[in-house]
């Protein structure tokens, strides 16, 4: 689940799989995680009488309060060892405002955590020379001692 806007993942949505044929019966249900993405597992019993019934499969989000942000979306039916990715770009709401303010807070920390990254390669050529630098010392002070007690 991503914000339109942004393409932010929206963290903290509940997200139901249902079977439309005899009235939205649920399947499974799931939590976004920070990223916005939301993993179904299914028993391969669960699995068997999708496929063997032909269900048709739509998914619902809500938000932690049970508001309904988003409806439908045919699904696929699942298939055993099997992954596939569905994508919901939510439009921006006050009900979505706290999901989409923790979004933002989770890209800030990591363009932080890249930042402060991308700067170690360069910082490193420094602490090489400045850890060289520091050996030498102790090898000309070690050498001294030595030439002096040979004295």
């Amino acid at each position: 689940m991503v914000d339109q806007s942004t393409r932010l993942g929206l963290p903290g949505l509940q997200v139901r799989l249902n079977d439309t044929r005899p009235g939205m019966v649920p399947v499974a249900s799931t939590v976004t995680d920070l990223y916005g993405n939301a993993v179904f597992k299914l028993s391969q019993q669960q699995v068997s009488n999708l496929s063997k019934d032909n269900a048709m499969l739509a998914m619902d989000v809500l938000t932690p309060a049970g508001k309904s942000v988003h409806a439908g979306g045919q699904t696929v039916i699942p298939t055993l060892n099997h992954a596939d990715t569905l994508m919901a770009a939510l439009p921006s709401s006050t009900d979505l405002a706290p999901h989409i303010n923790s979004a933002k807070a989770v890209n800030t920390q990591q363009e932080g955590r890249l930042t402060a990254l991308a700067a170690k390669p360069d910082a490193l050529p420094t602490y090489y020379q400045q850890v060289q630098a520091d050996l030498q010392q102790q090898l000309t002070q070690m050498q001294a001692i030595v030439a002096s007690t040979k004295s």
